[in-house]
């Protein structure tokens, strides 16, 4: 991530052996770059195993689809999170 910008989880699409997510980062020079971060299990712990840069045009910025389907905002995802721990 560029030096100086503020980033924040855009969205998340989690399964079992790997997980994607969408960074948004504010650039300290006004503008904003997002980037998809994708992840794989590593034991009991996630490692980073690709980070591409994500672009407007490519529909990633609105919730970009992915092979195990859509990324959900992050309030679904805290949501989705709190249904499965109160079932």
């Amino acid at each position: 991530m560029p030096t100086g910008a503020t980033s924040t989880v855009s969205g998340v699409d989690r399964s079992m052996a790997s997980s994607t997510v969408l960074v948004t980062s504010s650039l300290a020079s006004g503008g904003s770059q997002s980037y998809e971060v994708t992840m794989v299990r590593s034991g009991l712990g996630w490692k980073v195993s690709d980070v591409t840069l994500s672009f407007s045009s490519q529909g990633s910025a609105s919730g970009a689809t992915t092979t195990t389907g859509q990324l959900a905002t992050t309030t679904d995802a805290a949501t989705a999170q709190d249904t499965a721990t109160t079932d």
